[in-house]
């Protein structure tokens, strides 16, 4: 007969999770500390392989932002070295509390089934199964590794710029041809800037391909009317296109005065909340902020399943299932000091095409112990493109087929494409249906709000009332019972 056993562990790793030493620090952009760095026990962020990297979710203050994905692909992975650490130490911790209250001894082998959850305020649980194989009895450990109250361990106010040439962040984009959509980028740039209110600097490296006039001039006629923009064209004699390169003389050779610079493409469009992130992210001397970006599916194919005609792509900037997919394994946008991207000299100019600078500039960003911050970032989304991979270079050519075939749409659109080809099944609108009934879900869960006492608001308000209401008669009812019984009296 199986025995379970239930206890709440005082097991805190504070080696992995916490650091029990209580802090309080601030600082600014010109006077950081270190203890951004060693109180943080994830640090260096990626010490050996990209893939044990802990990433950050994101909240924007209605929807949640889960990073479930990682880069292990989303059937099953292997543990991050950190996760095996935390379980073997809470293994550790049942095998001890077992062997000491009942003289039950096993193995970490034999305690192999372990399920946990994350309790916001609370901390992590975790369930572990010990049995041996020769063994029909079972035991159950419930371990809760708690959470501290918050404590602010770093402050930073990024100065705002103030010489007329200056800018808060200098946007650096390499561009060969592709003048309209340079166009929609700049129109989203305009946008972007009265809605931040942050003066931008954005500097064009172009490869020269005879349409760099065009180029040129589009910048310029952007420049013109938008005040708190300062642009830089850095035109490129006619050679292999290199992202790498472009980004190295870009930021090297720009004459835009701004402390952070932001590497990004022109197929990239973000919103005013992006920019105030990118800038505030960064720490000088310390931290890179390396954001996920929100890749969208081709347009051709989700808005026919909502049965909608395509919107235009400044009306597209928001996260929504089926329109797109996070890029987790990229790690091309980045927002970074000047200063400390200079220090780190991570790009290699004679690398040529697309793909793989990125992951060398994020090794050596970590091998010089900055802190890397990862995360699903809503306000940064790539612009879907037709992606011709026939000019990859060595190494590049799986990443961009992958690319390629994610980039389309999602498994459910192609679940649907199939059955119209195959069946000769209209799509047209199918997945409109699907929003009507999430928002009748989002409705009925709205008109049943209950709070902490179990009613919602208005449901305790009119008890309250009644209640009140119910005692009032029954003293009325006991004033007249005591008053007839003095008349009676008389």
């Amino acid at each position: 007969m199986s025995s379970l056993y239930c206890h709440e562990s005082d097991l805190r790793p504070t080696d992995l999770l916490h650091q029990e030493r209580k802090v309080e620090l601030t600082g600014t952009q010109y006077n950081t500390t270190s203890d951004i760095v060693t109180l943080d026990p994830l640090h260096p962020r990626v010490p050996h392989s990209l893939l044990d990297h802990v990433y950050f979710s994101s909240y924007d203050g209605s929807s949640v932002y889960d990073n479930r994905e990682g880069t292990g692909g989303t059937t099953r992975r292997r543990p991050l070295r950190l996760e095996a650490q935390m379980f073997d130490q809470v293994r550790d911790e049942a095998i001890k509390f077992l062997t000491t209250k009942f003289q039950v001894t096993y193995t970490r082998k034999e305690c192999s089934d372990l399920r946990y959850r994350n309790l916001p305020t609370v901390g992590m649980e975790v369930d572990l199964l010990c049995r041996r194989s020769s063994s029909p009895e079972v035991d159950r450990v419930t371990l809760m590794l708690p959470v501290r109250s918050p404590h602010v361990v770093f402050h930073s106010r990024p100065a705002a710029a103030s010489l007329p040439t200056a800018a808060s962040i200098n946007i650096v984009m390499p561009l060969e041809g592709r003048i309209d959509t340079l166009r929609l980028f700049l129109e989203n740039l305009q946008q972007v800037i009265k809605e931040s209110h942050l003066r931008l600097g954005l500097t064009v490296v172009y490869f020269e391909d005879g349409k760099s006039e065009a180029a040129r001039t589009t910048l310029q006629e952007a420049a013109s009317v938008t005040p708190d923009l300062v642009t830089h064209f850095l035109l490129l004699q006619p050679q292999q296109f290199s992202r790498s390169r472009a980004l190295k003389e870009g930021v090297e050779q720009s004459n835009v005065t701004a402390p952070v610079v932001f590497l990004c493409d022109v197929d990239v469009l973000f919103t005013s909340t992006f920019l105030h992130r990118c800038l505030a992210t960064p720490v000088r001397g310390k931290q890179v902020f390396f954001p996920m970006v929100f890749s969208q599916y081709n347009p051709e194919l989700v808005y026919a399943l909502h049965g909608r005609r395509q919107p235009h792509p400044l009306q597209t900037l928001s996260v929504q299932d089926n329109e797109g997919f996070w890029r987790v394994w990229g790690h091309g946008m980045m927002c970074v000091y000047k200063s400390d991207f200079l220090a780190i000299n991570g790009f290699n100019p004679s690398k040529t095409g697309w793909g793989g600078e990125d992951l060398n500039f994020l090794s050596k960003t970590a091998a010089r112990r900055f802190k890397i911050v990862r995360s699903l970032d809503y306000g940064l989304f790539h612009h879907y493109h037709p992606k011709d991979c026939s000019q990859a270079g060595k190494g590049q050519s799986w990443p961009c087929a992958k690319l390629r075939a994610m980039s389309e749409a999602s498994s459910l659109s192609f679940g649907l494409w199939f059955f119209r080809h195959q069946y000769n099944s209209s799509s047209w609108g199918i997945l409109r249906e699907k929003e009507r009934w999430e928002e009748r879900v989002r409705e009925e869960q709205e008109n049943i709000q209950y709070d902490i006492g179990g009613f919602s608001e208005n449901t305790r308000v009119a008890m309250t009332t009644l209640f009140g209401l119910f005692l009032l008669n029954i003293l009325l009812t006991l004033h007249l019972c005591l008053r007839h019984l003095h008349n009676a009296k008389k």
